[in-house]
């Protein structure tokens, strides 16, 4: 379970994961960082593997792990570590719509608009925010997880800009780039002020939807509040600086994300 469990591979020592589950409760961190390693092996899988065929057949058999989990049946070790949550039936549904999240990035993460990056966002991260209430016990608000599951995404999306256009893609919407005078073409091969432009609008947008995310009282789920504030933190950080996205992925320093962390309140 060293994979799956905290600390693991996606959660090592400073990082922002680290510290989100870090502080969660302990009856939950092991939970929660198998469901940010799986969460992770499914993006990752889709921003190394070439074969759209080979990518759907794992697919394929991760839908059929979700609909085993349902009846206490999963063989995969960060399932395991999630039960007796994951077998909830509000658990598995949202676990589905996240594996489908990632059936559609396996299309390149291509919008033509605003409107269809803000649907994946709120698909993709309201289901991960739902999953990170369940595992915590805690029931989830839908709208508010589509609030502030939108806006992590987005974050999370801007932080790979540079695997992205490696690969070839432009996960910002067309009409972004319209209206920096860019396109996706552009945007993948030159590193100029056209594309700084478009990241900038994207940045602005991750900060607004940053914002709208915040619940009007008391947070629901620490665990978020602190991912939400290190997220937020690294946006301002970013937002003078939008060039540096195209070339190099930026990080808060750990001790930068401990503070934030201990900050939050739980």
């Amino acid at each position: 379970m060293a994979d799956w469990g905290f600390p693991n591979p996606v959660t090592p020592a400073g990082s922002v994961l680290y510290y989100v589950v870090r502080f969660a409760d302990p009856g939950c961190r092991d939970r929660l960082a198998a469901l940010f390693a799986l969460h992770h092996k499914w993006q990752a899988r889709n921003r190394t593997l070439n074969d759209p065929g080979v990518a759907r057949q794992q697919l394929a058999w991760w839908q059929e792990e979700i609909a085993r989990l349902g009846h206490h049946q999963a063989r995969h070790p960060a399932l395991l570590l999630m039960l007796p949550e994951a077998a909830d039936e509000a658990f598995t549904g949202h676990l589905g719509r996240l594996l489908d999240s990632v059936d559609q990035s396996l299309q390149g993460l291509q919008f033509p608009h605003q409107e269809a990056l803000d649907d994946f966002c709120s698909r993709s991260g309201g289901a991960l925010a739902s999953l990170i209430l369940l595992l915590e016990g805690i029931e989830p608000d839908d709208a508010w997880c589509v609030r502030i599951g939108r806006a992590l995404a987005l974050v999370d999306l801007l932080q790979h800009l540079v695997e992205e256009r490696h690969r070839g893609r432009c996960p910002l919407p067309r009409d972004w780039l319209s209206e920096a005078d860019s396109n996706p073409d552009a945007f993948v091969r030159d590193s100029d002020a056209r594309a700084a432009a478009a990241i900038a609008h994207a940045l602005a947008v991750a900060a607004d939807w940053l914002e709208q995310a915040r619940p009007p009282g008391d947070w629901p789920s620490h665990t978020l509040q602190r991912w939400w504030r290190m997220q937020r933190a690294w946006v301002k950080t970013v937002s003078g600086q939008p060039a540096e996205l195209l070339t190099h992925q930026v990080s808060l320093t750990p001790l930068r994300n401990l503070w934030l962390c201990i900050g939050a309140r739980g």
